[in-house]
């Protein structure tokens, strides 16, 4: 896992052309860049540790070894394993680029 020590900036447009930005780190594994956003009140820290105690590894794990089932309505891929699940989708055509939405433990969270 290589982990690129340069923030990124990303500009996404959801319905009614409203715009969001993430900013982050990226990860590299098996030939994929893997794009984890910082919490929005605690920016230097990441969305999935600050939320649910998930380490990049855990959503790692994840992406590479559970199934992916296709979420419609919320347009993104949700895949499980027996301890985490993960929410993301593809950046670009290619599919060499991964936005991790969020990865939560699956026991913990539902307490």
């Amino acid at each position: 896992m290589t982990i690129n020590d340069k923030i990124f900036i990303y500009d996404l447009k959801i319905g009614l052309g409203i715009l969001v930005r993430f900013n982050g780190i990226i990860v590299k594994e098996n030939g994929i860049s893997f794009f984890f956003k910082y919490d929005t009140f605690s920016t230097d820290q990441l969305h999935i540790y600050v939320r649910h105690l998930a380490t990049i590894d855990n959503a790692l794990d994840v992406f590479f070894e559970a199934n992916n089932t296709w979420n419609p309505e919320y347009e993104r891929f949700e895949s499980k394993n027996d301890t985490h699940e993960l929410y993301w989708f593809w950046l670009d055509d290619n599919k060499t680029k991964v936005m991790i939405i969020t990865c939560f433990n699956i026991y913990k969270d539902k307490l």
